[in-house]
């Protein structure tokens, strides 16, 4: 699996003070397409069925309007991801489980929390926080580290 970064065009107006960034982890040796987060890219990821973990940090309005758009995420769950301070929570959307959960920020994060929503299904895996997390980049190392971790998909 390789992770790419990618961030907003330039001028294009971040929804919280940090930028956002997109970050996709992919099975394998990445070819220089599959360094493209773009929306496009993401559709021929689906087409395809590859597995794939997206990161949204600081996510925005186009994010946002990629997962009602491309992955397709009810429009229920497209409203809870657009407004955070969501309780703790697991839904079922058809094919896909959204989650809501908590883990610890570090310092000198307010309330010390991160409220992380997951998007899962059998061939990817969004998700998407404003706070920094160091549980998720811990899990996008470990990710980099093994490169045949999503050969299968994140639901084998």
């Amino acid at each position: 699996m390789t992770l790419f970064d990618d961030h907003p065009e330039p001028g294009a107006a971040p929804a919280s003070s940090q930028r956002s960034t997109r970050r996709i982890a992919v099975r394998g040796g990445a070819q220089s397409d599959e360094a493209n987060v773009s929306d496009e890219a993401i559709v021929r990821r689906l087409a395809a069925r590859e597995p794939f973990w997206l990161d949204l940090h600081g996510f925005e309005d186009a994010d946002l309007a990629l997962l009602r758009d491309v992955i397709h995420l009810h429009p229920l769950a497209v409203e809870d991801a657009s407004r955070l301070g969501q309780r703790a929570k697991v839904e079922e959307y058809g094919d896909m489980t959204y989650i809501v959960a908590f883990g610890a920020a570090p310092s000198p994060d307010r309330d010390r929390l991160v409220e992380v929503h997951v998007v899962y299904a059998e061939r990817f895996v969004v998700s998407l926080h404003r706070d920094a997390s160091a549980a998720i980049d811990g899990l996008v190392a470990r990710a980099v580290a093994r490169p045949d971790h999503l050969a299968g998909g994140p639901a084998l």
